[in-house]
């Protein structure tokens, strides 16, 4: 199961300030469990973490990287275990970089990883080329959630991961291409 569900920027400069990185988050469940009143606050630096930890290993990989043609590509791909104190529990953080952006899971431990990553890269896919996130950057994302909920919905329902095959994918690119259709 996928507890969050992150956007957000690369190469931010004021890790601290969530509000200038982070473009979409969606949580099918809480990290942390037994919270108090400062919850809003726990969560608050929960995705700050994780999205300083995605900041630190995307610049660590790009600056190692040798190769020219997988610095020019700008697409890299990565898990991490995330434990500290303020999640007791041990999740998967797995995320995807594209034109600038991370996309990240959060996910329970022992979670299928392979099936994880299969969905993850089609919701990057299909959020390239509904919001056009080449050309108008995150303007699109900022004024029309309501088509990344649609995209959530359909391919990660209530944070579940679904198997996929091929036909599945076609039938949930029609139901996609409707809700969309139905949005305009």
């Amino acid at each position: 199961m996928v507890l969050v569900f992150i956007v957000h920027a690369l190469f931010c400069n004021e890790a601290s300030n969530i509000g200038s990185t982070l473009k979409y988050w969606e949580a099918y469940a809480p990290l942390t469990k037994n919270i108090d009143d400062n919850c809003r606050n726990i969560e608050h630096e929960n995705l700050v973490s994780i999205i300083n930890r995605v900041n630190s290993e995307y610049v660590f990989r790009r600056d190692v990287a040798n190769n020219k043609e997988l610095i020019d590509q700008g697409s890299e791909t990565g898990i991490f275990r995330l434990k500290n104190s303020l999640i007791p529990n041990v999740h998967s953080v797995l995320w995807k970089s594209s034109n600038g952006y991370a996309f990240v899971f959060v996910l329970v431990a022992g979670e299928n990883i392979t099936s994880a990553v299969d969905i993850l890269g089609l919701i990057v896919k299909y959020s390239l080329s509904i919001f056009n996130m080449a050309e108008n950057q995150d303007s699109q994302l900022l004024q029309y959630p309501e088509k990344m909920v649609a995209l959530l919905h359909v391919f990660l329902p209530a944070g579940q991961l679904l198997f996929l095959n091929n036909r599945l994918i076609k039938q949930l690119e029609r139901d996609l291409n409707k809700i969309l259709s139905d949005k305009k």
